[in-house]
């Protein structure tokens, strides 16, 4: 009979709350993942920044202005691990490195030669391109009872411009003048973006998103002139465009947690 008392008491303990794991105390738990993500996008480029070439002795700087820039399209992949859990605030952290590939643009602008209005006498562009490579961090802040979850994101690298290919055009009534004939120039630069996005949930495993983020990708540079002298005495060999490169950016991105259990 002793015995038959001391079971049931020690049944009637195991079986006390208290000494089961309580459910805030799962939810609260983060589980780890590696993922892989990949996205494509398209990017409104800003440049902040003219140039200012002296054309030889004595003559003042020829400038080269009114700098714009293509928007540009893009495609993206990020690999590197989630911690995620199952509860509505803050459900889900990851930490990647992302590599980003921007397809070709075009800077363009005019060219005031001598600095002076009434000498605006040509057209230019050159060709852009860039390659990122950045490590990010990515916070989702609240999980919605629709599987929506908005996050930040914040990210800082390399970049990695080319500037090549520069033409230049006179306009009417000008006589063309030997072009600077700037080369091919690659530069790197320090890089970040900030961000802000929503992830949807299709599976607990599987997420698409909907992304804008701000990015300062550095300096683009073209290569140095050619050696030909000029009727002004200077041979551009040792002078080159070089521009400011910022961007706003829309993309859409898919999201797969390898081993999430």
């Amino acid at each position: 009979m002793t015995r038959r008392k001391h079971a049931f008491i020690l049944l009637c303990l195991l079986n006390i709350p208290f000494l089961t794991t309580p459910s805030w105390a799962v939810e609260n738990v983060y589980d780890g993942a590696w993922y892989l993500s990949a996205g494509a996008g398209r990017s409104f480029y800003q440049m902040d920044s003219d140039n200012f070439i002296n054309p030889g002795p004595g003559w003042p700087d020829d400038h080269y202005y009114k700098n714009s820039i293509h928007d540009g399209s893009f495609v993206d992949v990020t690999a590197g691990y989630a911690w995620t859990r199952f509860t509505n605030w803050f459900p889900a952290f990851l930490l990647g490195l992302n590599y980003t590939y921007a397809f070709q643009g075009k800077v363009s602008g005019y060219v005031n030669q001598y600095n002076l209005n009434q000498f605006k006498n040509y057209s230019y562009s050159y060709d852009f391109s860039r390659q990122t490579l950045m490590a990010v961090f990515k916070a989702d802040i609240y999980k919605s009872d629709y599987c929506l979850m908005p996050y930040f994101i914040v990210g800082t690298g390399a970049s990695f411009n080319k500037g090549s290919n520069y033409e230049e055009e006179p306009l009417e009534n000008v006589t063309p003048r030997i072009s600077p004939g700037y080369g091919t120039g690659n530069h790197v630069s320090w890089s970040y973006i900030v961000g802000v996005g929503v992830d949807y949930m299709i599976r607990d495993d599987i997420w698409v998103a909907l992304e804008y983020n701000y990015g300062d990708f550095g300096t683009v540079e073209t290569g140095k002139g050619q050696g030909t002298p000029t009727v002004t005495g200077v041979n551009y060999s040792d002078v080159n465009l070089s521009n400011k490169v910022k961007a706003n950016s829309i993309a859409i991105n898919f999201t797969y947690l390898l081993n999430y259990v």
